[in-house]
């Protein structure tokens, strides 16, 4: 490969901004999660987990025990721990399940205001075909 064009696409593969990379560089370089903290606060009396992302990814969003039920999934971490990069592989392996009816739409943290949002929202095809 000519090294200029190497040192012009190194960038955009090795992007800091895990959100903003296309899906396939994502996904080969990305390192999965061994060792996820999941505590789930729904009882009164928090109780936590260490799993792994793909167990995460079943429990919670491959599940169909789950499926009609309405979930809040809070990720967070101290700042470069992966938070963003955890979030990317769930909407990369989302996108690549049959949602049926669903439609996942990643808020940008680039533009997370609420015109933002809503700006994001109205660009999805999806919403595009929504008479008014």
């Amino acid at each position: 490969m000519n090294k200029q064009i190497a040192l012009t696409r190194l960038k955009d593969v090795l992007n800091v901004d895990s959100i903003n990379s296309t899906q396939a560089d994502f996904l080969a370089t990305h390192v999965p999660f061994r060792k996820i903290k999941v505590t789930n606060d729904l009882t009164g009396t928090p109780t936590s987990e260490y799993i792994s992302e793909d167990n995460v990814f079943n429990k919670y969003f491959n599940n169909s025990n789950m499926y009609n039920e309405h979930q809040l999934i809070v990720v967070d971490g101290s700042s470069g721990s992966g938070k963003s990069h955890f979030i990317r592989w769930i909407e990369a392996k989302l996108s690549a399940t049959d949602l049926q009816n669903d439609v996942v739409l990643t808020i940008r943290r680039s533009d997370n205001t609420l015109k933002g949002t809503i700006r994001q929202f109205l660009n999805i095809e999806e919403e595009k075909n929504i008479k008014n």
